[in-house]
């Protein structure tokens, strides 16, 4: 398997039968093209096939149809292994499966090794995976998620950086000059008290005010859904 050619044909959809083409082989019983395909290494036929396996309860062939995709270090194919293992209770070996990738510095290798131990209920591992790695806004955000409501926001608190980028999941907004011991402007906005972690980064920058130019200090959050809520302040 290339991994570059998967990639490719996974983002483009060209040189691969389109996943809405796939579902049209199923829908009028072109089952043994779409097998012959599946075999022959075309990523979307093989998916689905290992699905319609799964749903039949035949596990082995499922996973069987996806080990080659796997076995090449293919992220989305492991990613999708990982998801049916589990699904099906055997999240150890979903641990198992996505590590190497992981220690190799994958970021999306790691903020899904994270949620996998985030299932199992290892905060400690969580933390100790994602918190070097917190420079990385996609990680940061994915820590202070999968730490929510564990008791561990001031110290997940202190191992968000202070300058840590907007990027486009975040909005910024200036507060007011003088101490912080205000909920932030964009709970206010959005009507939602502030969660336990933001209110202990914002103890945290009462003692290490981040000042611009014009003397006032700037919070960066993340609305969270559609009812508001802010994921980190800086």
């Amino acid at each position: 398997m290339n991994v570059h050619e998967l990639d490719r044909q996974y983002r483009t959809h060209e040189g691969c039968v389109p996943p809405w083409a796939v579902a049209l082989l199923v829908e009028y019983g072109h089952l043994d093209e779409f097998r012959h395909r599946a075999e022959r290494g075309d990523w979307f036929c093989a998916h689905h096939l290992a699905k319609e396996l799964a749903e039949q309860g035949k596990r082995d062939a499922a996973l069987s149809v996806l080990a080659p995709f796997t076995d090449s270090g293919w992220w989305q194919a492991v990613k999708t292994t990982a998801g049916f293992l589990d699904r099906w209770g055997r999240t150890d070996d979903a641990i198992t499966l996505v590590r190497p990738l992981a220690e190799a510095g994958d970021r999306l290798a790691l903020e899904h090794l994270a949620r996998l131990q985030a299932h199992m209920g290892r905060t400690d591992e969580v933390i100790a995976l994602l918190g070097p790695g917190t420079e990385d806004w996609f990680l940061a955000k994915a820590l202070v998620e999968l730490t929510e409501s564990c008791g561990r926001e001031a110290e997940v608190a202190d191992l968000l950086p202070l300058g840590l980028p907007a990027g486009n999941l975040t909005c910024s907004f200036a507060a007011p000059e003088g101490p912080l011991s205000y909920e932030p402007p964009a709970c206010r906005q959005l009507g939602q008290a502030p969660s336990p972690w933001c209110s202990a980064r914002q103890q945290r920058n009462s003692r290490t005010p981040l000042a611009n130019r014009s003397g006032s200090v700037s919070w960066t959050v993340h609305p969270i859904g559609a009812g508001g809520g802010c994921d980190w302040a800086v």
